[in-house]
C-alpha cells in the first residue's frame, strides 16, 4: 500500500496526500490483517483508503480467486468441524458400549478384574489382544499384547509385556487410544475366544 499511496490520485477532496497521509495512519498489523484501529471517522478514513487501494491495484479475477479460496477454506473448516464431532461421538459411543466386533477385531471374554474391555485378531501374523484395563494406581491404561503373553500372565496385562502401545491423535483417554487403535491395523479375525 505504501508503493501505491504517493501515485494514487492525490486530489481527493481538494487535498493532495490525501490517500498517503491515510496510508502512512495504518499500522502494519492494521493492513495485514484488516483491523483497523482508532475513533470511527478515522477507521471510516481508513476503510475508505483500503478500498480505493483495492480498486486500483486488484484485478477482479484475482479478488473473485480470493472469494472462491475463502468460500472453499470455510467449506474445509465447517467439513473438518463436523468430522470431529462425528469423531467425537463415535468414541463415545464406544466407551459407553463397546461394540462386540470393530474393523476385525473380536470383543474377548476376559477373566481378570482389571480388564474393562478387551478385543483379539490376528494382526499381521501374530494372536494379538489390545485392552483397556486399570494399573495398579487405578488409572485406565491401553496395551496392544501377543495373545501367548495374555495367556501367560492369566489375562492380566499389567505385569504382561506390550506388544505395541496403543496412541491416537483424537485424544488422550484410554478408550480413545484402544477405538484408533482397532482401526488402525489392517488384522483378520479371530473366533470369539473366553479366558
Amino acid at each position: 500500500m505504501e508503493s501505491w499511496a504517493p501515485d494514487a490520485g492525490d486530489d481527493y477532496d481538494a487535498d493532495p496526500g490525501y490517500w498517503r497521509f491515510h496510508v502512512l495512519l495504518m499500522s502494519p498489523n492494521e493492513m495485514s490483517f484488516g483491523q483497523l484501529v482508532g475513533e470511527p471517522e478515522e477507521r471510516h478514513k481508513k476503510a475508505k483508503t483500503v478500498l480505493a487501494w483495492a480498486a486500483d491495484c486488484i484485478d477482479t479475477d484475482v479478488l473473485q480467486e480470493i472469494e472462491r479460496s475463502q468460500a472453499k477454506d470455510i467449506k474445509q473448516a465447517w467439513r473438518d468441524a463436523a468430522e470431529a464431532e462425528l469423531t467425537r461421538r463415535e468414541i463415545e459411543q464406544f466407551a459407553e458400549d463397546p461394540p462386540d466386533e470393530l474393523d476385525g477385531w473380536t470383543k474377548l471374554d476376559a477373566d481378570h478384574d482389571a480388564v474393562t474391555v478387551a478385543y483379539v485378531a490376528d494382526n499381521h501374523g501374530t494372536p494379538s489382544v489390545a485392552t483397556v484395563f486399570e494399573s495398579a494406581n487405578g488409572e485406565l491404561k491401553t496395551l496392544e499384547l501377543t495373545l501367548e503373553e495374555w495367556k501367560e500372565n492369566d489375562s492380566d496385562p499389567r505385569d504382561a509385556r506390550p506388544n505395541r502401545y496403543c496412541v491416537t491423535t483424537d485424544g488422550d483417554r484410554a478408550y480413545v487410544r484402544l477405538r484408533s487403535h482397532l482401526l488402525t491395523f489392517e488384522v483378520e479375525p479371530m473366533e470369539r475366544l473366553e479366558l
